[in-house]
């Protein structure tokens, strides 16, 4: 019997907790090393995000799926197909300039939503990397954003802090 429950499958919501949980632990092993560890996840290049969070004011971490194109880095808000965006996403609108750290740089970079045929082709790409984020788009009703970081200044390596300036 107790196999038997094991087997089963796992609801979204205690799915999306897992996705929560472990993505709080990504990012504190990702920031304690400086980019050291888990800049990559299942082969997959991750970023972590430096925004400011809309309630409390304070730097917000968040690490993110990321592919490159361009000399810029796009990333999607998908929050594992939630119906509602995932939080960094509102931090980046109210203040779309952010820091990244990339494997062991860290920049300065301005936050953009694409839309049109910019997202179109953004959306492929994404999906071609990760297949999953079309699973993820098929459980919301939403439309996942596609947001592109562009670099604003030259790359730096990694300093004891990482506070933006506002």
């Amino acid at each position: 019997m107790y196999l038997k429950n094991l087997l089963k499958p796992v609801p979204f919501k205690i799915k999306l907790k897992l996705i929560v949980y472990f993505s709080r632990l990504h990012t504190k092993v990702f920031y304690s090393s400086h980019g050291r560890l888990m800049n990559k996840l299942i082969g997959l290049d991750m970023l972590l995000l430096f925004s400011i969070g809309i309630k409390t004011g304070k730097t917000r971490r968040t690490t993110l799926l990321y592919i490159e194109n361009r000399g810029r880095y796009l990333c999607a808000a998908s929050y594992a197909g939630n119906q509602s965006h995932p939080n960094w996403y509102y931090n980046i609108i109210k203040e779309p300039k952010v820091s990244l750290m990339l494997k062991k740089e860290r920049l300065d970079a301005e936050a953009h939503v694409l839309s049109g045929e910019e997202r179109h082709i953004a959306w492929g790409k994404m999906v071609r990397s990760y297949p999953s984020y079309e699973k993820y788009q098929n459980r919301t009703s939403r439309i996942i954003p596609i947001i592109e970081f562009r670099p604003v200044g030259e790359i730096n390596k990694p300093k004891q802090s990482f506070k933006l300036t506002q």
